[in-house]
C-alpha cells in the first residue's frame, strides 16, 4: 500500500515494513504491532494506517502506534479486511465473528443474527452506489448501509442480498486472507477470485416483491399435537413446547428470514434465520402471545406477522384461591391455638382461684372455728370463781377435746388437699356427731332426723356437705342464740335435702348482702355447694329464726359415685 506521503507499506507474515526515501522501518510485536502475522492494510482520511492481523488490530498515526477503542474492541479478532466508506465509517471484516462498524466513536458488531450470510468476512468492497459487498468462504453478498444505529443501541437488521453461484460453479470456494481478495471494476461490476476462476457479479435492481405471508402451522408439547386455529391451552405439567411456522408463497424462499418473540417471556426478538421452529422449555404458568415475523433479507423493512395466544395452566397448589384457603386455614389454626391458650390460662387461673378459695374455706371451717371455740371456752374458765373447780375442770376438758378435734380436722383438710377422693361415708352418722359436739359447746338442744332410704355418698361430697352443715349449725349457735336447732336429712327421689333450722333471733338476708361486711362463712357455704353442683338457700326474718336449705341433685351424686368407684 502506498500512503499519502509516498511511503510504501508492506505487510508480511513476520510483521510490517515501511519504506521511505531515507530508510526502511520494520515493525514487530516488540515495536507495538498487535501480532506478527498481518492480513490487511488501509489508510484512512486522517492519514492513519490500520493494520489487520490474525490476533488484533493496530493503528499507526503520527509516527506511533495508538491504543484506542477500536484496537481494544478487536484485540482478539482475526481482522482480514478493512474499508473506509464514502461517509467516513470504518468497516472491519473478521475471520470468525462477522462485521464491525466504527462510527462516531462507537463500535457495532453485525453477525448472522443481523442478517449476514456468513460470520467469515474475506473482503469488504464499496461500489459506486455506496453498496457494500462482502465475500466469505462460499458466499458473496451485498447490502446498503443506510442509516445504521451506533454501538450503544441494538444493531439494525441488515438487508443483505445473497448471490448464487452460476451453473457449473456450485461449491466454489472464495479466496481470502490476502489483499486484494476482490475489486470493483470501472463499470461498477464486482469481481472475486475463487478456486473455479473469477466470479463476476453484475448488480441489478432488486424486485419489489411484497412481504411473504407467514402462518403458524403447528404446535407440539411433550409429543402431543395441538391445533393452532384457536388459543393454545397447555396443562400445568407441560415442559417442552415447539411452535412451527412457514411462509405462504410460490416463489423461491431461500432469502426468507424469521424472527419471533414470546410476549411476557422473551425480553426481545429472537432471530431465527431460516429456521422454521421455535422451542421453549419449562415455561412458567401464565398467559403468553407468540409473535412471528417473516421478511426477505433484501428488504427487511417489508414484513408480515402472525400470532398465537398461549395459556399455561397453574398447578392448583400455586393458584390464588388455594393459597387464600391455606392462609385462611392457617389463620383459623392460629386463632384456635390462641383461643386454646387463653382457655388454658383461664382454666389455670380459675383453678388457682378455686384452690385459694378452698384453702380459705378449710382454714375458716377448721382452724379458725376451732380456735374460736377454744377461745370461748378459755374465756368462760377465766370468768368462773375459783371455788367452782368442777365446772372449770369440765370446761378445760372440753377445751382439750376441741384442740384435738381442731388438729384432727386440720390434718383431714391437709389430707383432702393432697388426695382426690375418699371412701364412701355415712352422712347421717357424721351429722349426729356434729350435733353432739354442738350441744356441748353452745348448751343448745340439737335434734337430728333422717327420712328416705339412706345411700352412701363419696367422701369428698360428704365432707363438703358436712362442712356446710357444721357452718350453718355453728352460725346458728354463735349468732342466733337459739334454744333448739333442728337438722333434717331427707333422701328424696331426685335430690338429697338438708334442712338446718333454729328458733333464734334470725337476720335479714338482703341487708346482710349489702352491709359491706365480710361474711366468709356464708360465702364459703355457697362456694362449697357450687363446687359439688349443689345449692344453698337462706330463709330468715328478724325475730323468727333461720332456715338453711342444702340441695344436691341425684344425677351429680351418681356421677360422683361412679367416678369414686373407678378410683379416679
Amino acid at each position: 500500500m502506498q500512503a499519502h506521503d509516498g511511503t510504501m507499506w508492506i505487510a508480511t507474515d513476520e510483521g510490517v515494513s515501511r519504506i521511505s526515501q531515507e530508510h526502511v522501518q520494520n515493525f514487530r510485536v516488540s515495536d507495538g504491532l498487535a501480532y506478527f502475522s498481518t492480513r490487511a492494510l488501509m489508510e484512512d482520511r486522517e492519514n492513519g494506517v490500520w493494520i489487520g492481523t490474525d490476533h488484533g488490530l493496530s493503528h499507526w498515526r503520527d509516527g506511533a502506534f495508538l491504543h484506542d477503542a477500536v484496537t481494544e474492541g478487536l484485540r482478539h479478532e482475526k481482522v482480514w479486511s478493512i474499508l473506509e466508506d464514502r461517509d467516513g465509517n470504518l468497516w472491519f471484516g473478521t475471520r470468525d465473528h462477522g462485521l464491525f462498524r466504527y462510527s462516531s466513536g462507537k463500535l457495532t458488531q453485525y453477525t448472522t443474527a443481523q442478517g449476514l450470510a456468513s460470520n467469515s468476512i474475506y473482503q469488504i468492497l464499496e461500489d459506486r452506489q455506496g453498496e457494500l459487498w462482502l465475500s466469505g468462504p462460499n458466499t458473496i453478498s451485498s447490502f446498503r448501509p443506510g442509516k445504521l444505529e451506533g454501538a450503544s443501541a441494538q444493531p439494525s437488521f441488515l438487508g443483505v442480498t445473497v448471490y448464487d453461484m452460476p451453473y457449473g460453479a456450485d461449491g466454489a470456494q472464495i479466496y481470502g486472507g490476502r489483499q486484494p481478495s476482490g475489486c470493483v471494476g470501472r463499470d461498477g461490476e464486482v469481481w472475486f477470485p475463487s478456486n473455479k476462476g473469477a466470479v463476476h457479479v453484475r448488480p441489478e435492481p432488486s424486485r419489489g416483491y411484497a412481504a411473504p405471508r407467514i402462518l403458524v402451522t403447528g404446535a407440539v408439547s411433550d409429543g402431543r399435537d395441538y391445533a393452532v386455529d384457536a388459543p393454545l391451552h397447555l396443562p400445568a405439567n407441560a415442559s417442552r413446547l415447539q411452535i412451527a411456522f412457514s411462509p405462504l408463497m410460490l416463489r423461491p424462499q431461500e432469502g426468507i428470514r424469521f424472527r419471533y418473540r414470546l410476549e411476557n417471556f422473551d425480553q426481545g426478538w429472537t432471530y431465527a434465520g431460516a429456521n422454521r421452529e421455535a422451542t421453549y422449555t419449562n415455561l412458567p404458568a401464565g398467559r403468553y402471545s407468540f409473535h412471528i415475523v417473516a421478511f426477505e433479507v433484501t428488504h427487511p423493512e417489508r414484513t408480515s406477522e402472525a400470532s398465537l395466544s398461549i395459556t399455561k395452566r397453574q398447578y392448583f397448589y400455586f393458584t390464588w384461591w388455594f393459597r387464600s384457603l391455606c392462609l385462611l386455614l392457617l389463620s383459623f389454626i392460629v386463632w384456635g391455638i390462641y383461643r386454646s391458650r387463653i382457655r388454658i390460662v383461664r382454666v389455670r387461673f380459675k383453678a388457682v382461684l378455686e384452690e385459694r378459695s378452698r384453702l380459705a374455706r378449710e382454714m375458716h371451717d377448721t382452724v379458725i372455728q376451732g380456735c374460736t371455740s377454744i377461745s370461748a371456752l378459755l374465756e368462760a374458765v377465766s370468768s368462773l370463781q375459783r371455788e367452782n373447780y368442777a365446772l372449770q375442770e369440765s370446761l378445760l376438758d372440753h377445751a382439750r377435746t376441741q384442740v384435738r378435734t381442731t388438729i384432727d380436722e386440720a390434718r383431714q383438710a391437709v389430707w383432702n388437699l393432697r388426695h382426690d377422693d375418699e371412701p364412701m361415708q355415712d352422712l347421717a352418722g357424721s351429722i349426729e356427731a356434729i350435733a353432739d359436739h354442738t350441744r356441748k359447746e353452745f348448751s343448745a338442744r340439737v335434734e337430728c332426723s333422717s327420712t328416705g332410704r339412706p345411700s352412701p355418698i363419696p367422701g369428698t361430697i360428704a365432707r363438703e356437705l358436712l362442712m356446710v352443715v357444721r357452718e350453718a349449725v355453728y352460725n346458728a349457735g354463735r349468732h342466733g342464740r337459739p334454744r333448739c336447732i333442728t337438722i333434717t336429712l331427707a333422701y328424696n327421689h331426685n335430690e338429697i335435702l338438708l334442712t338446718i333450722a333454729d328458733d333464734g333471733i334470725g337476720f335479714n338476708p338482703l341487708a346482710l348482702e349489702t352491709d359491706g361486711s365480710a361474711h366468709y362463712g356464708i360465702a364459703g357455704m355457697r362456694e362449697r355447694m357450687e363446687r359439688i353442683h349443689g345449692r344453698v338457700e337462706f330463709r330468715s326474718k328478724e325475730g323468727e329464726g333461720t332456715t338453711v336449705l342444702v340441695r344436691l341433685g341425684r344425677a351429680h351424686l351418681r356421677a360422683a359415685s361412679v367416678k369414686a368407684g373407678m378410683g379416679l
